[in-house]
């Protein structure tokens, strides 16, 4: 049996009992009124053999299939971004019937109340991730891919977390479960950047790269060779990193700035090992003009790890 013959709905069927085994040529099918795609893209064998669930449960298989997209004819970087927004709502919505427990809600403070609410209008709503490796998928892969998209602000809280090396990573958090599956999904985030064509600023503390190095404080653990197989990673990252893409090192407290990400409208905020992400914060115009405003150049990756800090 074909793909086309084992994946096409039944007679009669009005809804889908569940789309997880849905292939990504059936999804293009019967999305054939409203998303506009080339038939030789729609029509392609690269769908046939990739489902939806695989694509939420293994996040970063949907930046490959993007990749090999680029590599069908007439498939340029409008095709490409009409398919990433029909595919990242449905996957949204596939995951959504995996019955996980809700995300916890930011609570919206009353309007008027508290000096940020005077100030910057409007009171804001998120949601809260409680812990950093559980929501790799949910925020931090998922603001990666969006940032193949639109130019982003990505500010680590320490090292940016696709070129953790294993000792800084459990220095930072202990031995923890889940450590070793977190670094292999950024791994393949790692390798995936050499492709994509993402636009982007990058912004380290220099601060605690200083306290890493001089393995001070919680990295006192840390041996010479952690030390230069975490300072080889960076390297590696610019080497790697799209052309569009900035590395600086500033003094996070000096420029007022806090650990996050920034996507267009999107902005995560990290802390206590928390991601908090909101949509149109009041403060994501501040933030990104103190980013933008850095030297890029007096202030570059490069330059600080060349001096030797």
């Amino acid at each position: 049996m074909n793909t086309r013959q084992a994946d096409r709905p039944g007679k009669g069927r009005k809804q889908p009992l569940g789309r997880r085994d849905w292939t990504v040529s059936r999804f293009l099918r019967e999305t054939e009124g409203t998303l506009r795609l080339r038939a030789q893209v729609r029509e392609h064998p690269l769908f046939g053999s990739v489902t939806l669930g695989t694509l939420v449960d293994e996040p970063a298989r949907l930046t490959t299939l993007l990749t090999e997209c680029r590599m069908i004819p007439q498939c340029g970087e409008v095709q490409i971004k009409r398919l990433f927004a029909a595919l990242g709502n449905e996957l949204a919505a596939v995951g959504a019937m995996d019955k996980r427990p809700p995300d916890p809600v930011l609570p919206t403070a009353p309007e008027g109340q508290g000096h940020a609410a005077a100030t910057l209008g409007s009171p804001i709503a998120g949601k809260v991730y409680p812990d950093m490796l559980a929501a790799l998928d949910d925020v931090f892969v998922r603001f990666w891919r969006l940032a193949q998209f639109e130019p982003f602000i990505y500010l680590p809280g320490s090292v940016p977390d696709f070129v953790y090396t294993a000792a800084v990573l459990r220095a930072e958090l202990g031995d923890r479960a889940g450590i070793d599956d977190y670094l292999r999904k950024l791994d393949a985030i790692r390798v995936s950047t050499r492709s994509v064509a993402a636009r982007g600023l990058i912004v380290l503390d220099g601060h605690t790269l200083d306290t890493i190095f001089a393995r001070q404080g919680r990295y006192a653990a840390l041996t010479d060779a952690d030390v230069a197989e975490q300072r080889a990673a960076l390297h590696r990252m610019l080497s790697e990193l799209p052309a569009g893409v900035d590395c600086v090192v500033t003094d996070y407290d000096r420029q007022q700035l806090s650990s996050g990400f920034i996507v267009g409208e999107d902005h995560v905020l990290y802390n206590m090992g928390c991601y908090m992400v909101f949509r149109n914060s009041p403060i994501l115009g501040l933030i990104r003009g103190r980013c933008l405003a850095l030297n890029r150049r007096d202030l570059a990756l490069s330059r600080f790890l060349a001096a030797g800090n």
